[in-house]
């Protein structure tokens, strides 16, 4: 399964809200899977980073995605310290303090049901990594050029 968020971070009094603006989530073959996250990143304009996760099987994808989009978008490299658990502690705050915010949508469910789940579920855990991943770029804790 490949899964990406769009989302933003916004601070208030020091303390972070996450706001998640759209799910893409599936089953997909590289192909299909590489195409997908070229036609949503045109469709999301320049201004939005694309940040691709560079784990395991899908070390690939970070390339073949920024030589697809070389001169159009910025594309960036993660890979975050430690393993999923420890990757995810990033947002246990925000939800403890009720700071995630989603836009009413028919992603909502899996949304949940996968954070609910996390980490002993069975259920997958790509929108897990894929918030991780976004709320890392959004509020820094990525820095280009270091990943």
């Amino acid at each position: 399964f490949t899964a990406g968020v769009k989302c933003s971070v916004r601070k208030i009094n020091n303390m972070p809200l996450l706001f998640i603006d759209d799910i893409k989530y599936g089953k997909w073959e590289a192909g299909q899977r590489n195409a997908i996250i070229q036609e949503i990143a045109m469709l999301d304009g320049d201004t939005v980073p694309i940040a691709i996760e560079s784990y395991a099987g899908y070390k690939d994808a970070y390339t073949l995605i920024r030589d697809a989009l070389r001169g159009q978008r910025t594309v960036i490299k993660v890979t975050l310290p430690g393993d999923k658990v420890a990757r995810a502690t990033r947002l246990e705050a925000i939800f403890g303090y009720g700071n995630v915010y989603c836009k009413k949508a028919d992603w909502n469910s899996e949304f949940i049901s996968q954070f609910a789940d996390f980490p002993a579920g069975r259920c997958h855990d790509d929108i897990v990594d894929a918030t991780v991943t976004a709320y890392s770029v959004h509020s820094n804790i990525v820095i280009p050029g270091r990943i």
